[in-house]
Parts: C-alpha cells; structure tokens; sequence
C-alpha cells in the first residue's frame, strides 16, 4: 500500500502526498493502531481475530520508506516524480543487458 501511496505523491517542491496516498496512509495507520495484535506489520492476518499469525517483520517493512524516497527524489539528483526514477531505472537496466549480452558471446 506505502509503494502505491508513493507512487500517487504531487510534482510540486518539495512532493507531497495526494488525497489518495494521504487516504491510503490514513487507513493503513488505522489499521496497525486499531488491530489488538502488537506484532510488526505481517502479511498474514486473522480478519476475524485482527492478529497476526505468522511472517513477522518481513523485508516488505521497507515500503514504509517509500513515500521518504519519493520525497527526496530531487535531491538525489532523479528529477521530480516518477518518470526520472524510471527513466534512471531502465538506463541501468539496458547497461546491465548489454553487459550480459557482451559476456555470453
């Protein structure tokens, strides 16, 4: 849900979040400060119990640090919004395959 929030952040200087991250956020706090269980945030819950049965604390904790990216976009030198990050993502990933492609012949 944090990816998706971030993903809808404004271009304006600094980004903030639109109506739809902030009611995606609002809801996602809800939920962590409104279930009974106290475990890190688990991808497998009980919806009748509102506990968490297993996958404590996994490695997906890191989409809370996403919308803290998207923030700090321009002074990591991507430019505002996405369409930088993407366009630094696929120049990366065509050096990468080309990389490969030269050292398989």
């Amino acid at each position: 849900m944090t990816f998706l929030a971030a993903t809808y952040y404004d271009t304006e200087s600094p980004p903030r979040p639109s109506a739809f991250s902030a009611q995606l956020h609002t809801k996602l706090f809800n939920w962590a400060n409104e279930t009974t269980d106290r475990d890190p945030f688990s991808d497998w819950i009980n919806t009748e119990s509102a506990s968490a049965v297993r996958f404590e604390a996994r490695p997906v904790m890191g989409g809370l640090w996403a919308p803290m990216l998207v923030a700090e976009v321009p002074q990591l030198g991507l430019g505002h919004g996405a369409e930088a990050a993407n366009a630094a993502f696929r120049a990366e990933h065509a050096r990468i395959a080309a990389e490969k492609a030269a050292t398989s012949q």
